[in-house]
């Protein structure tokens, strides 16, 4: 009987714990307008920018769900390996008054290859918007997060841009996707490794 109550008494202290581990919204966001929000189709679209930070049209996502005020800022994506030059900007923005809107500025240099060219080149805006938690702006360094995609992975808490005021959540921002001719040359290069092996044998 004790060891029954005992057992009740840890998994009562460790389901809270595990339910906080758990992320309470994850947000997911690429530069050519494909995203998910809790598991969600989201797709990002060219419009003018509702920030005023370039003339002309850039990517923006419309999320499902509001931030407050005090998480309107920028996140600016890092290139490796020395981290120093600007890759991409990631804006939260609801002029200043709380809004659900992600802004994607992508490098206009950052894709030298064939186009066509992933819907967030736009290029940088002019200035960056900082919140008093970060002077300068959140930075976050690239890095591989897997097939193939670069990107940052970041957990937003209160005071962050994209904070929801709900809880922990995540958010992961791809800046370099594969572009369908290297994937379709990857792909031949390895039946073309797979044919020689069997002719060999």
């Amino acid at each position: 009987m004790k060891n029954t109550l005992r057992i009740a008494v840890l998994v009562s202290f460790l389901v809270p714990l595990a339910a906080r581990a758990q992320p309470l919204w994850s947000v997911t966001l690429d530069e050519n307008g494909n995203g998910t929000a809790n598991g969600n189709p989201l797709n990002g679209v060219l419009m003018a920018d509702p920030s005023g930070g370039l003339a002309g049209n850039v990517l923006v996502y419309t999320l499902p769900f509001n931030f407050p005020a005090g998480s309107v800022g920028d996140y600016l994506l890092l290139e490796p390996p020395n981290y120093v030059g600007v890759s991409d900007v990631i804006r939260f923005w609801g002029n200043n008054a709380g809004g659900n809107q992600v802004i994607f500025y992508s490098d206009l240099d950052a894709d030298l290859g064939e186009p066509p060219y992933p819907l967030a080149d736009t290029g940088l805006p002019g200035s960056y918007l900082t919140i008093p938690t970060y002077i300068p702006p959140a930075q976050l360094q690239e890095v591989n997060i897997g097939g193939g995609n670069q990107g940052a992975i970041h957990s937003a808490i209160s005071g962050e841009p994209g904070y929801i005021g709900a809880g922990y959540g995540n958010y992961t921002f791809i800046s370099d996707v594969p572009e369908p001719g290297v994937l379709a040359l990857a792909g031949l290069g390895g039946l073309a490794l797979l044919a020689y092996r069997r002719h060999n044998k």
